[in-house]
């Protein structure tokens, strides 16, 4: 189980929560034609706390591509934060990492998990615990994000 949270872009006063389920069984309704309703995978669940009630506002079935099969078993880890910083792609991605080694980066729409921009595959197990940080350490004006893992550190930079 993973878990992040940030204050909603378009209210301050309210929060946004991403909550990671290790194992979901997906609806058949939602899955994209060919790919078995039975299998286990990983979701990510977009809850936003309006300080009386916590609104569903999506959910993402962390699904398999075809070329490898994988599916985004055991979401591990969780973060938002703006890695594109740049005005064709404005505001947050969503972060999603799991015990099998995926790496996935989502686009963040203003109330739905939008197209996945990444899905790869790393050694080991990556950002156990929420170990990833989307920051600019660096100092150069431009996020980086570290992904701590079972073979390391891993840190992807913008060009």
């Amino acid at each position: 189980m993973a878990l992040a949270t940030r204050q909603a872009p378009d209210d301050p006063l309210q929060i946004d929560v991403f909550a990671g389920a290790c194992l979901t069984y997906p609806d058949p309704n939602a899955l994209p034609p060919g790919n078995p309703a039975a299998d286990i995978v990983g979701s990510v669940r977009w809850l936003r706390w309006d300080g009386t009630t916590m609104l569903k506002l999506g959910t993402k079935i962390l699904q398999a591509p075809t070329a490898n099969g994988r599916a985004g078993f055991a979401a591990s880890g969780i973060a938002v934060g703006d890695l594109r910083q740049s005005p064709g792609c404005p505001g947050d991605e969503l972060v999603v990492t799991t015990l099998s080694g995926e790496l996935y980066v989502f686009e963040l729409g203003a109330m739905a998990i939008g197209q996945e921009i990444l899905h790869t595959w790393l050694p080991g197990s990556l950002g156990a615990y929420n170990s990833i940080v989307i920051d600019d350490l660096d100092q150069n004006g431009k996020n980086e994000m570290y992904i701590a893992g079972s073979q390391g550190i891993w840190k992807w930079r913008q060009k």
